[in-house]
């Protein structure tokens, strides 16, 4: 029977494999190739998180984090 699947790797090569794919990745990327819609969309979500969090709707002191905060925001506007 003929295998359709690869054979599997060590752990070292899967390691390397793994690294040498995280060091590829360019995160800016998509900042560089659309600048402006990013740092409008930036802009307008600070705005819009300032808003929120101005009027009080959400209670800072227990978010001890981004997603903790978006999750509180969350909450409360859905």
């Amino acid at each position: 029977m003929v295998r359709s699947t690869p054979k599997p790797t060590s752990v070292e090569e899967a390691k390397a494999r793994l690294r040498a794919n995280v060091a590829s990745v360019d995160y800016l990327e998509p900042l560089r190739r659309r600048p402006l819609p990013i740092v409008a969309l930036g802009l307008v979500g600070g705005f819009l998180a300032f808003r929120v969090l101005r009027k009080g709707k959400v209670n800072t002191n227990t978010a001890t984090g981004l997603f903790e905060l978006g999750m509180a925001v969350a909450r409360k506007l859905l």
